[in-house]
């Protein structure tokens, strides 16, 4: 009977360790495929801040962000890391949509949500905002997505501790990880 324990226990730990090691496979295999060499060229994605509609606004475009700073109000924020203004291997497209009535941005690498914001929510189409990674390869960091409910404002940080004060004492809700960006040094 001990014996009869022993097996069924060796063959648990034995199909336990082949799924695992399928899974281990599988993530090696994509980020294998990432090619990092360009990690280096993304251009900074830019944050501005509109008081009077509480609306968050991203860009890696300087003259689309100036105009948006001298036409509408916005406020020059820290920028967020780098996004890719093209895509590079083992990049998604990072989605801009606009809502006119809430006054909100909302940035997502899925279809799904931008289709159901726009046919649901009230939300615009603009356009691809960048390309942005899926997961954490080539040395990136996720970008945070938190949503104000009073505000209506969704708002995106790399920095952990911005996140966590926005969401402890600005009314913000933690949503989860909108992309993987690369952090940019200057």
């Amino acid at each position: 009977m001990i014996n009869a324990f022993i097996f069924l226990f060796l063959l648990i730990a034995r199909v336990a360790f082949v799924e695992a090691s399928a899974a281990d496979v599988e993530e090696l295999e994509v980020r294998q495929s990432v090619d990092c060499s360009k990690a280096d060229y993304g251009l900074q994605f830019l944050r501005a801040y509109q008081p009077v509609g509480i609306d968050h606004f991203y860009t890696w475009d300087g003259i689309e962000m100036a105009k948006a700073i001298s036409d509408s109000g916005y406020l020059s924020e820290a920028y967020q890391g780098t996004i890719f203004s093209t895509q590079v291997s083992g990049t998604i497209p990072l989605y801009r949509l606009y809502n006119p009535t809430t006054v909100d941005h909302l940035y997502t690498t899925s279809t799904a949500q931008k289709e159901s914001a726009v046919a649901q929510d009230g939300y615009i189409y603009e356009k691809i905002a960048g390309y942005v990674y899926e997961s954490d390869v080539c040395d990136s960091a996720p970008l945070y997505h938190l949503y104000s409910y009073a505000g209506t404002d969704n708002f995106y940080t790399i920095d952990e501790e911005e996140a966590a004060n926005a969401a402890a004492h600005a009314g913000y809700t933690m949503v989860g990880t909108a992309a993987w960006v690369v952090p940019s040094s200057g």
